[in-house]
């Protein structure tokens, strides 16, 4: 590890301590001492730690096309993942919670250039419209459950079940 002074000393100016092997630039600036890593790559279970992934998920998203495996070292030793696909799996993440399918995802990932905003707008209004009329199909299934479950007596069914009669007559219109 080396010490360098950031400028001349004056006041407000501190020490720098940068280790060229470990990645880590440690700043002491106002009293204050801030660790940022500089190291730009992670292993791979680094990179499930921070994405909240399991190991196995950014595998199969490597399978599936969605971000590079990286290269083994020429040495041995593990793959090491830059940042570039962390902020790949961070944005894979947030589409999923989204509803976005992992094809959609893949579209959304590969939208480049002058029209990308226009294109992702496109995406996220079919999304939205897919999402509504999903929760009216909810609604409707919520409300005919409700019929049919207000209908039965709940009293041992003594010649049959009102629920089962009903889902299994084709004449009765749902």
């Amino acid at each position: 590890m080396y010490l360098t002074q950031s400028n001349p000393p004056r006041k407000g100016r501190g020490l720098r301590a940068k280790s060229a092997n470990s990645g880590w630039l440690i700043i002491y600036r106002a009293q204050v001492l801030f660790l940022m890593n500089t190291k730009k790559t992670r292993t791979i279970g680094q990179v499930a730690k921070l994405t909240d992934l399991h190991v196995e998920t950014i595998r199969y998203y490597q399978r599936e096309g969605l971000i590079e495996e990286p290269d083994r070292p020429a040495g041995g030793g593990y793959r090491t993942y830059p940042e570039s696909i962390i902020q790949q799996l961070h944005f894979i993440r947030r589409a999923k919670q989204l509803g976005f399918t992992l094809h959609e995802i893949n579209d959304l990932l590969n939208i480049d250039g002058q029209q990308a905003c226009a294109a992702a707008n496109e995406f996220a209004q079919e999304k939205l419209d897919e999402l509504k009329q999903k929760i009216a199909d909810l609604h409707w299934m919520r409300n005919k459950l409700e019929s049919i479950v207000s209908q039965c007596d709940n009293q041992g069914c003594r010649n049959s079940c009102n629920i089962i009669h009903t889902l299994n007559d084709p004449d009765i219109e749902l």
